[in-house]
């Protein structure tokens, strides 16, 4: 687009007793060039601003945004607010938004904590365990899971649940301890937790073996989108455990966790398929495309 007139429509401007070649008309030219660029100036500056990053904006009035939150969060926090002083101090442990410190992580934590707060005694035990940011104190750390967890708060349990399982941070391995701590978990209605107590029961870890309860378990999680719960179903089905065998249902799990993965799982798909006919993988799939529209739901 021509913004400026050319050079031929300011010559035909110029007044007709003014040679082309005469100072007077170079004078002339460079006045009405000026004058031109003085006009038009405003508008290109107006289409400067126009022109502005759209994406630096967006920076700017985000950080505008966290500015304000962070504020009106401290503000909770100062006033006693434990849920706030929670907030603040996992925003300074991860270092999003806020510039990571740990000390002050700590502080919220224990401040926190002094009120009961179930989560912050998880987080504060956490930092303790691990010696993060604090001298590391396995022993105290354990207290705050446990009193955490007492409180129903369900990372606590399962990270009980888990050292308890493995033998870490300080403890033996004792798999009654983890499975009453994670049978905790599953009764919250939260699928890892649920899933962990299938396998218990599948492998008979802690618990009694009993596959039925484990598919039940399985199943729970598995409807939740629970990825592993969704392939241990499809093992289950396969080798008849805990329910009829059924190699139709199992290839539809495996089908499921293929399409969610992206990994083909050849192997047990391969094998399986094998053993079936056609129209039973047809129908494996077929149940597959509808347990995905279901959410997982019913199948």
């Amino acid at each position: 687009m021509l913004i400026f007139p050319s050079l031929k429509v300011v010559t035909k401007l110029a007044p007709k007793t003014f040679p082309p070649s005469s100072t007077s008309f170079q004078t002339f030219l460079m006045k009405r060039v000026l004058f031109l660029f003085s006009a038009f100036l405003p508008f290109l500056l107006c289409g400067a601003v126009l022109a502005a990053d759209p994406y630096q904006e967006a920076l700017d009035f985000h950080k505008v945004e966290l500015e304000a939150i962070l504020k009106r969060i401290t503000l909770q926090a100062e006033k006693g607010d434990a849920d706030a002083q929670t907030r603040l101090g996992l925003m300074y442990w991860r270092g999003v938004d806020v510039p990571k410190d740990l000390k002050l992580a700590i502080k919220w934590y224990t401040l926190a904590t002094d009120q009961g707060h179930a989560e912050a005694q998880f987080r504060l035990g956490k930092m303790i365990l691990h010696g993060s940011g604090i001298e590391q104190d396995q022993k105290r750390g354990l207290e705050m899971y446990a009193l955490s967890a007492d409180r129903g708060y369900a990372l606590a349990q399962y990270r009980l649940g888990l050292l308890y399982h493995n033998g870490m941070g300080g403890v033996k391995p004792d798999l009654k301890i983890a499975f009453k701590w994670y049978l905790l978990v599953a009764k919250q209605g939260i699928p890892f937790g649920q899933n962990r107590v299938g396998e218990f029961y599948a492998k008979g870890l802690g618990v009694r073996r009993d596959n039925k309860a484990a598919i039940r378990w399985f199943t729970l999680a598995a409807e939740q989108g629970r990825l592993d719960a969704q392939l241990n179903l499809g093992v289950a089905y396969e080798k008849g455990d805990g329910a009829p065998q059924d190699y139709v249902r199992s290839l539809m799990w495996y089908n499921i966790v293929s399409s969610r993965t992206g990994r083909p799982w050849h192997k047990k798909r391969a094998a399986l398929a094998e053993k079936m006919t056609s129209a039973d993988i047809a129908q494996a799939q077929k149940l597959a495309y509808e347990c995905r529209q279901q959410y997982y739901r019913g199948c």
